[in-house]
């Protein structure tokens, strides 16, 4: 029984992922749910559709999608590629192309949006989004000595034009040699729809890294070696920078506890563009020293030096010398002293710069900390630059705890900036938290001051209150923006719950938009529960769109039977509709193993000529046991316009899924 469970556990995720990759990297639109119960699924791509994954971050949202001016009510949000969220689970802002969720998406799930758009009114969304995978195909044992992994990897993103595509597909390869030695390598490639630029040859779409390292009782070594191509367009992911070539070795060696020597060579070259000539190269070594002279003394000596060539011709060379010394003062206090001299050279031109830098972190007490640096720039001719910090925490019993901050910088080049904090923090009962706190900042003759307080209640009776007022004015108390803010949640009984929204703003001492909202859960009975909601001039990503949304939902669980319904509609502030929205749901669970689903919504946005559609969906999902499961399902969605169908504008499309627990 334990070989069997091992061998689930080892190659049940790994065939879920490989589905999802090859699902990803084919043609079309779409993008498959990475769902851990979802083992392959095909999905017919249809003309102007989108289905994007959203990555919980454990926020309510907003959540960015690829595309901006979604068609109203064409939309489909799933969860973990499962469950489908009902209307009131979430609202989706069709203009912007965002999704904010009634409840907080935890961290680790995933939902999907499918939905339609006109690509000639849509636009993608500035903010591109992407996931990379991963998938361990296969592993080798040889003794004790080797032992190698096989990965499978590959990234898929949203381009800035164009609809999601595969950007990288690779195999890697790790190998343990021993206790002390690993040596890893990665190819990976981008497909040519995906390509950014074009690549003078297929290596210009590709990236190559190799990796070794040892780790020795006396010595650790390491070598880096990775080339990009120009046209690779995952770069960003993998965390490397396209059309060059990275070689970086370094060594650590420890001759006693007492001396520790580290030495390093990094050389980074552009590559060279259509067969020409290579780009800068830029080359920087390393050397440092460490001498621990007493248990609380150490001083370190290390000298960095940086050369930028392009082709045969040098270019700027810098050199910097430092010294530093680090010391224990008792227990509780630290201090460091740091002197560093560098030489910049550049087109004949020479330039020598002084820093010297001090350090102090003191813990006064169990629950009191200071620290102080000052570090002062000299350079020849010319004034010296300075910056002094200086932070106190301290922290009493009963949740008091304060925190100020100073900090101040002087440059000949720059406008004198000052900076001063101070916060307080205090949980005096149980269930009641309060805070504030005034940050004034000054550059040159302007100061600016900010306010900030807030009040956190909670009580035994389901009451959840939140309060907070931020403030910002001049040095001469002319008020620039006041916001004041209240969010309450009242759940006295199970069978119901009340929260609210309140929000003011004034700007220059008149009045902004008032941001007022209202929800209710009823529970009367475990088969039935009934929702509403309405916010007036809802706030979204720091914008407050002016409109009113109201929105009511239910659901029913009859024995095998499960009803949902929602109604939500979007109006200006003088009552004229701009959106609406209306979906009913029913799901019947005829046995054990058979569940048999279908929904109807209907979308309209109220503009010069009205529009909409119909959205029909409709599926069935069967066990086989517990582990594996075959899914059907299929959806047509039809436009509208003056409430007449428009019959060139249909889609329809279908999608089997097979889907495993384990």
């Amino acid at each position: 029984m334990l070989a069997k469970k091992t061998f689930r556990e080892r190659w049940g995720r790994r065939l879920v992922c490989l589905g999802a990759l090859l699902a990803l990297a084919g043609p079309g639109p779409a993008r498959a749910a990475l769902d851990p119960g979802l083992m392959a699924e095909s999905l017919s791509a249809t003309r102007d559709r989108a289905s994007d994954l959203v990555w919980g971050r454990g926020v309510k949202g907003p959540y960015t999608l690829s595309r901006r001016l979604v068609t109203a009510g064409s939309e489909t949000v799933y969860l973990n590629g499962g469950r489908a969220f009902r209307p009131a689970d979430y609202q989706i802002d069709y203009a912007a192309g965002t999704v904010t969720f009634a409840t907080p998406l935890p961290g680790g799930q995933v939902a999907r949006v499918d939905y339609a758009f006109d690509p000639k009114k849509s636009a993608p969304n500035l903010r591109p989004l992407s996931a990379p995978l991963s998938l361990d195909l296969a592993e080798l044992q040889l003794g004790s000595l080797v032992h190698s992994t096989l990965q499978f990897n590959g990234i898929w993103k949203t381009p800035d034009k164009g609809p999601p595509t595969m950007s990288a597909i690779g195999m890697g390869l790790s190998t343990q040699l021993g206790r002390n030695t690993r040596v890893s390598s990665l190819f990976a490639f981008t497909p040519r729809p995906a390509r950014e630029g074009k690549a003078a040859d297929e290596l210009d779409a590709a990236t190559l890294q190799i990796t070794a390292e040892t780790n020795a009782k006396a010595m650790q070594a390491k070598a880096n070696f990775v080339r990009t191509g120009r046209a690779f367009a995952a770069a960003k992911e993998y965390k490397q920078k396209r059309g060059t070539q990275l070689i970086d070795l370094s060594t650590a060696y420890t001759f006693n506890k007492h001396l520790v020597a580290r030495s390093s060579v990094q050389r980074t070259e552009e590559l060279a563009a259509d067969g020409g000539r290579p780009g800068a190269a830029t080359t920087v070594t390393a050397h440092e020293v460490t001498a621990t002279v007493t248990p609380s003394s150490r001083i370190t000596v290390g000298r960095t030096a940086r050369q930028v060539t392009t082709g045969q011709q040098p270019g700027a060379t810098s050199a910097s010398d430092r010294v530093q010394l680090d010391q224990r003062l008792g227990q509780a206090a630290s201090a460091q002293v740091r002197h560093e001299i560098t030489t910049k050279e550049d087109g004949g031109k020479s330039e020598e710069i002084a820093t010297t830098g001090v350090k102090v972190d003191a813990r006064i007490s169990a629950g009191t900390r200071v620290t102080a640096e000052r570090v002062e720039a000299r350079a020849e001719e010319r004034a010296p630059a300075v910056s002094t910090r200086v932070g106190l925490v301290t922290a009493a019993p009963g949740g008091l705890r304060l925190e100020g901050r100073y900090a101040q910088s002087q440059s000949p080049d720059k406008a004198p900036e000052e900076l001063r904090v101070a916060r307080v923090d205090a949980a005096p009962l149980g269930g009641l938290r309060l805070g504030g706190g005034v940050t004034q900042q000054q550059v040159g003759d302007k100061e600016t001051i900010q306010r900030q307080a807030n009040v956190e209640v909670k009580s035994y009776l389901g009451l959840h209150v939140i309060g907070r007022l931020n403030s910002q004015s001049d040095e001469q108390g002319r008020s620039a923006s006041i916001v004041r803010h209240l969010d309450a949640r009242l759940k006295p009984i199970r069978a119901f719950e009340v929260a609210g929204i309140y929000t003011e703003r004034e700007q220059r001492n008149a009045e902004g938009p008032l941001t007022r909202g209202l929800s209710v859960t009823l529970k009367p009975l475990s088969i039935f529960q009934l929702t509403g909601s309405l916010t007036e001039n809802p706030e979204e990503e720091g914008k407050v769109r002016p409109e009113e949304r109201r929105s009511v939902g239910l659901r029913s669980d009859l024995g095998a039977l499960s009803l949902t319904g929602g109604y939500s509609q979007r109006l200006t502030l003088t009552d004229q509709p701009i959106a609406e929205e209306l979906e009913v749901g029913l799901a019947l669970q005829i046995s054990r193993y058979d569940r048999l689903f279908g929904s109807y919504k209907v979308a309209e946005q109220m503009a010069a000529k009205a529009t909409g559609t119909e959205h029909y969906r409709f599926g069935y999902t069967r066990w086989i046991g517990t582990t594996f499961g075959l899914s059907l399902e299929g959806e047509y969605l039809r436009y509208l316009e003056d409430n007449r169908p428009l019959d060139d504008r249909g889609e329809a499309r279908a999608k089997a899924g097979l889907n495993m627990r384990f």
